[in-house]
């Protein structure tokens, strides 16, 4: 659950698939009216820290997978 700038509820799924990982994500939130009035500048920062949050999560997986194989 994130509170800031509105509470949003942002889900992260994540499978094993054949050569790699496919991750699903799911956010959902109530603006309220202020920002709903700046909903597209709002998608943006959202998507923006989404794909952040997707770099970093890489980068964590790519670090473990490199402690265990050893590369």
């Amino acid at each position: 659950l994130v509170e800031r700038p509105f509470p949003m509820r942002i889900t992260y799924t994540i499978e094993a698939v054949a050569g790699g990982s496919r991750v699903a994500i799911r956010a959902a939130g109530d603006p309220g009216r202020f920002f709903a009035l700046v909903g597209p500048l709002m998608s943006r920062m959202v998507y923006r820290n989404i794909a952040l949050d997707l770099e970093n999560l890489e980068r964590v997986v790519g670090h473990a997978e490199d402690a265990t194989t050893g590369r």
